[in-house]
């Protein structure tokens, strides 16, 4: 049921997918006692723990927060301690809230004059995959400070997500304009280069985000996999080992390594 519920959820039938994690939830033994908690929780706790909170965002794919938050209290019953969970309870108690103004009418379409509800709306929206309500959000807090560069560069990643690449680097070329110094913005706006076949404009932007944060995983790994595509394995092999450094277990660095040790093995000879 955890397979079809995650099928279900991946191809957007939300209701079909919450009746199979329910079904999957109700196969696993009842919790007793106490006694008997961490016995149950080695047999059952990840699969658990997996079914409620595919059922949650199921849940709030559908705009029913308040239910997603009772799924994910269950979790914290037994797993306290869990930050994913609690970081997903914060947004889905601001898309509560905002909803329960909203039905009472003490929000009426938020006009621009309080660009934070706005902000913290294409936030949320951002983090649950709905990238088109993020760009109209980001927009509407953008008619009342323009010069936000932290929400146009959110604005960019948005759009990034979508695939509109060209608005994509604008948004991110107006959020430099106010604050060159954002290693993110560089970053992003390297990748969003790279997506659109210009690879030496995006390892000038990724050499200015590393330049000023040379601690940013994608920027080692996609400076790495673009020098690997321009045959400059060298190169290409610095990039990923800064990578690694930051982030020794990733697999998609692990294998251009490879990729990139291959290749330099053929030139040698």
């Amino acid at each position: 049921m955890l397979i079809k519920g995650t099928v279900l959820y991946k191809t957007g039938k939300y209701n079909g997918a919450i009746d199979a994690f329910d079904g999957a939830l109700e196969s696993m033994s009842e919790k007793t006692s106490e006694e008997k908690l961490d016995t149950w929780i080695k047999s059952y706790g990840i699969n658990y723990r997996y079914a409620l909170k595919f059922k949650a965002f199921s849940l709030c794919k559908l705009g029913r927060y308040r239910e997603a938050l009772n799924a994910l209290d269950e979790i914290s019953a037994i797993y306290p301690e869990d930050p994913e969970i609690e970081s997903h309870k914060n947004m889905l108690q601001t898309l509560e809230n905002e909803r329960l103004i909203r039905r009472t009418g003490s929000i009426q379409d938020q006009p621009p004059k309080h660009p934070g509800i706005w902000e913290r709306r294409g936030k949320s929206s951002y983090k649950l995959g709905k990238y088109e309500e993020a760009v109209k959000e980001f927009d509407r807090c953008l008619e009342s400070n323009p010069k936000d560069a932290d929400i146009l560069r959110n604005k960019g990643s948005a759009l990034y997500m979508l695939g509109r690449y060209e608005e994509a680097i604008e948004a991110f070329n107006k959020s430099l304009e106010l604050n060159p110094r954002d290693a993110d913005a560089w970053n992003l706006k390297g990748s969003t280069l790279y997506m659109i076949g210009r690879p030496e404009e995006a390892l000038r932007a990724l050499d200015k985000a590393l330049q000023r944060n040379p601690n940013i995983f994608e920027a080692w790994f996609n400076k790495g996999s673009i020098l690997f595509e321009l045959g400059k394995y060298k190169q290409a092999l610095s990039a990923v080992e800064n990578a690694l450094r930051i982030n020794a277990e990733d697999i998609n660095a692990l294998n251009l390594k490879t990729s990139i040790l291959s290749r330099l093995k053929q030139d040698e000879k």
